[in-house]
């Protein structure tokens, strides 16, 4: 046996165990269903830190690249006259990017971490999201079964 068929006898089986269809327990891809990843909840793993540092690279930056990268780029170009029209478009794909990420990061986390509140309070120190009931927290956009699994992990936390 070579040594790419030994990690792959390894590898198959635990990806298998990680990435289950959903709506099934054997794993089958095919058809229209997405493949979910559910975890043990005694397999938490991430620390609160590490969870909300994970945040900032993955919502933060493409935040800051997409706010201040057109601007850059106008000027660099010598098109300053277009700063009018770079600025505000930038700002709403800025927030537009933001708005998306960050439930989808939330959830990412609480599956992840023992301490969802403790997360939160992080998050909420390191400027990636806004308390509970803000304006800016009600302009997150996620569907009812995020909020409904958001909501469900919530209350089954510290």
């Amino acid at each position: 046996m070579t040594r790419t068929e030994k990690l792959h006898s390894r590898l198959v089986p635990q990806i298998s165990q990680i990435f289950v269809a959903k709506g099934t327990g054997h794993g089958n891809f095919s058809g229209n269903r997405r493949p979910s990843i559910h975890l043990n909840e005694s397999k938490r793993f991430l620390s609160a830190s590490k969870a909300v540092a994970i945040g900032s690279l993955v919502v933060n930056l493409p935040v800051f690249a997409l706010l201040f990268g057109p601007a850059l780029a106008t000027m660099s170009i010598g098109r300053q006259d277009l700063m009018v029209l770079v600025l505000p478009l930038s700002f709403v794909a800025a927030w537009g990017w933001w708005s998306f990420s960050v439930p989808r990061w939330r959830l990412w986390a609480y599956e992840r971490v023992e301490s969802t509140s403790e997360v939160y309070q992080k998050a909420i120190a390191a400027g990636l999201v806004w308390r509970k009931g803000s304006f800016f927290e009600r302009t997150e956009i996620k569907s009812l079964a995020q909020r409904q699994r958001q909501a469900q992990l919530e209350q089954g936390s510290p």
